[in-house]
């Protein structure tokens, strides 16, 4: 996600008089905004998944592994909904793109 968000934040502020606080103020609401449903999906994921895999209590583990090893829950959970989130990932960089060949007349592409 560090990548992603240094991504996302460097095409933001592509452009923008940094000395201009308002012209920040607004690339920074732009950037957050749309990151803040998917960062949220993703800490919580990865809290489920920690309680899961790393704070089962010892009888559980057990089933939790027979379960994990023998179904595709996991998959379903976790990897059914990643293609839609690439997929949306992708649709942004490239628009961020758009934006920026605007901002820089085309130049770098």
């Amino acid at each position: 996600m560090a990548t992603e968000d240094g991504y996302f934040l460097g095409r933001r502020l592509a452009g923008v008089d940094l000395s201009d606080y308002a012209a920040v103020r607004q690339a920074l609401q732009d950037f957050e905004t749309p990151r803040k449903p998917h960062t949220a999906r993703q800490v919580q994921q990865a809290f489920v998944l920690g309680k899961l895999f790393h704070h089962a209590p010892p009888p559980v583990q057990a089933v939790r592994d027979a379960v994990l090893d023998h179904t595709p829950l996991l998959q379903k959970v976790v990897g059914e909904s990643a293609p839609g989130e690439i997929l949306k990932q992708l649709t942004a960089i490239d628009a961020a793109e758009q934006r920026f060949a605007a901002i820089r007349g085309g130049a770098g592409r």
